[in-house]
Formats: structure tokens, sequence, C-alpha cells
């Protein structure tokens, strides 16, 4: 992705890959049960024992299948797992995207942003919590480079963000990964499961991950439930319950334990990004004061820049919708700040959206220029206006 900073993680190394370590014995442990209790036995009753009564009695709960039926439930299955071990190894490997290593992001100098922005920005990070949006406002803060701002210790309103640690300043929605010892782009979280940040340019792999492992799980369950309705019938062969019928049971619970967490955590994070927001931005939202700086004002000032309708959103993270199930990375888009339409961007420094919508560059209208309106106390009942000159 560019010119752009990046070091490798100082975890040690086998604690780094424990957990993605975990996930394929997962897999693994539930793909090799599947196919020896569901899919071997069936071809083997197909290839060897069609008609034979007695492999019947070896095999009491095991339904009937044809051969068409066999073969698609295998193939629907192996695509299946393909497309999520690879969703997975793709959120692991491909790099969420950082701060890019060029002049601009080292002394903070940016040539779009006028002195009056600076002033503009200020006032409005500093007025957030009373903020009247109006059109002019949001058209103006979706059109303007950075937005975030902190405040200090002081309660005043500090300047473009900076990261202590890489020594860059940081575009909107970067954040400091202390596991990755690196910035990232559009962070979302750190996530031990896949050894990396979930960010700009892995989030769409990390949001399919958890949707095949659903999908894996539901089809699996599909496929064992007739047979699972077969196993409470009375037991006749004890050593047959043990070595075919509870591995079964341990495989429909486990799916169904993992469809309830997963499942869970898929929902949360797609409306994460239908609302435009990562888990950090939203524990920022809910999250009324730290130390240094009230979050959920610099959060509620950010969030306008970015948030458009829900399918807008989604565009942004997945890409277009034909592409949507395919662990293929979206190409980098722009958005139009009035109209909100998505095109590709012909020259794309890498998030681009996040660091400089250069296409779109900053005209704020004149009734933004004339007034800025803001929520006075109750017993006041005027509008205050501030005129910027």
């Amino acid at each position: 992705m560019g010119n752009e900073v990046s070091r490798e993680c100082t975890q040690h190394p086998v604690l780094k890959w424990l957990f993605p370590g975990v996930v394929l014995a997962l897999v693994g442990s539930v793909y090799s049960l599947f196919m020896y209790l569901d899919i071997i036995p069936k071809l083997e009753r197909l290839q060897l024992y069609e008609g034979d009564v007695s492999f019947h009695d070896r095999n009491p709960h095991l339904p009937p299948a044809s051969k068409a039926e066999i073969v698609g439930v295998a193939t629907t299955f192996h695509i299946l797992v393909f497309l999520f071990l690879l969703s997975f190894f793709r959120a692991v490997f491909t790099p969420p995207g950082t701060i890019p290593n060029t002049k601009k992001w080292h002394e903070g100098r940016f040539p779009d942003i006028h002195d009056i922005d600076k002033l503009l920005i200020k006032h409005l990070v500093s007025e957030a919590a009373r903020l009247i949006l109006t059109l002019d406002l949001i058209r103006y803060l979706r059109r303007h480079p950075l937005v975030e701002r902190k405040k200090d210790k002081a309660g005043n309103v500090a300047e473009i963000r900076r990261c202590r640690t890489c020594k860059l300043y940081k575009p909107d929605r970067a954040h400091h990964c202390a596991t990755c010892e690196q910035c990232v782009l559009r962070m979302d979280h750190h996530c031990p499961w896949i050894a990396n940040c979930v960010g700009y340019a892995n989030h769409k792999f990390f949001l399919l991950l958890l949707f095949y492992a659903n999908l894996c799980c539901l089809f699996i369950l599909a496929v064992l439930v007739p047979r699972v309705i077969r196993i409470f019938q009375p037991i006749q062969d004890p050593t047959y319950f043990l070595s075919s019928d509870l591995p079964v049971i341990a495989v429909v619970l486990a799916c169904m334990a993992l469809i309830g967490v997963l499942g869970s955590f898929l929902g949360f994070h797609v409306w994460l990004v239908a609302n435009s927001m990562t888990t950090i931005e939203y524990k920022e939202k809910y999250n009324p004061k730290d130390n240094e700086v009230r979050t959920s004002e610099r959060f509620s000032l950010a969030r306008i820049k970015h948030n458009y309708t829900p399918y807008s959103n989604l565009l942004h993270v997945l890409g277009p919708v034909y592409t949507w199930l395919l662990p293929i990375a979206p190409p980098d888009l722009l958005r139009d700040p009035d109209t909100g339409e998505i095109s590709s961007d012909p020259d794309p420094e890498p998030g681009c959206y996040y660091l400089s919508p250069r296409s779109y560059p900053i005209k704020p209208s004149p009734n933004l220029n004339e007034v800025i309106r803001v929520e006075e106390p109750r017993e006041k009942e005027e509008e205050v206006k501030m005129t910027v000159s």
C-alpha cells in the first residue's frame, strides 16, 4: 500500500500465532469429524454396500442419501470451507494499512488546509456538544481532510492529532496499536485470533471470515439434523453410540455454540459498518470522558464527516455489491460529500478517503462562512451567530 511506516510486531512469535493455531485446529477438528461421521460413511454405502441391508444395521442412524445429494453436500461444504480459509488467511496476512511515510505526515504540513479552516475546526470541536447540524456544516466537514482533534488537560483544543510513538500526524480514524506498534488506518481493533489489527485494508476479510464461519456451522447443523433426530431412538448398541452418535452430538453442540458467539459478533460488526463506526469509535461514543479528552465529543463531530446512508457505508468497506461475498480487496473509493455517490479514485493514496479527499477540495458554502449556530443554555432562546471572517 505505497510508502508506509510498517513495523514488525514485538509480541513473542509463540504467543502471536497461538490463537490462529487454535482456530485452525478447531476448523480441522470439525472438518474431520463431519467428513468421518457423514460424508465418508455415505460414500461407502453408495459404493460398496448399495442394496446391502446389513450395512444399514451397522449404521442405523445414518440417513439414506442419493448420489446427487452426497456430491452436492460434499461440494458445497468444501466450497464454504475454502472461502472461510481464504478469508481467514487474507485477514491474517493482509496489512491493515498504515500512515504513509511521507513528508506531509511527518511534518504535519497540509497545504490544502488553510489557517481559517484550522480555527474553524477548533471552534467546532470545542462546541461539538452544542452544535446545530445544518446541511452546510455537514458538507463542510465532509470536504475537510482532517476533522479529529483532541483537547489537552487544560481543556483547550489541540492541533491535529500526532502519534507520540510513530512521530507521525494521524489521519481521521487512525489509532496506534500497542501490540503491532504502528498506527493503523480506520483501526477497528486488534484481534488476537488473526494475529493482526482489523483496519482499512483487511476489514472486509475479517467480516467475511465471520460470515463464512457462521455459514459453515449452519450448513453442518442442517446436514446433521436428520441424524440427530435418529439418535433419540432407543440405544441398542452402546459401542455404536459412543463411537458414532456421541461425536455427532458433540459437533452439533459445538456448532450451536459457535453460531451463538460468532453470529452475535458478526451482527454487531455489520451494524457498526452500516453506521460508519469502528469498535474504538463505538467505545468512544459511550465514554463521556477520559484523562485528556472528551472522546464522545470528538467522535460525534468526526462521525458527521464519514457517516452516510447504511448502504453507502457498507459499499465503502465491502466494495461493489457483486463482490461482497468474495474475499477480494475492495477498490479505493471516493464519496461525493454532497450526494454520497461512490466513485473510483484514479490515483489512489492508501486509505485515500481517510487521508485526503483530493477530488473534492474544501469549498465552504457562503452560508457556513456567514454563521455557525450552536444551542444556547435554556434561559437564552436566541441563537448565537458566529461570523467567520
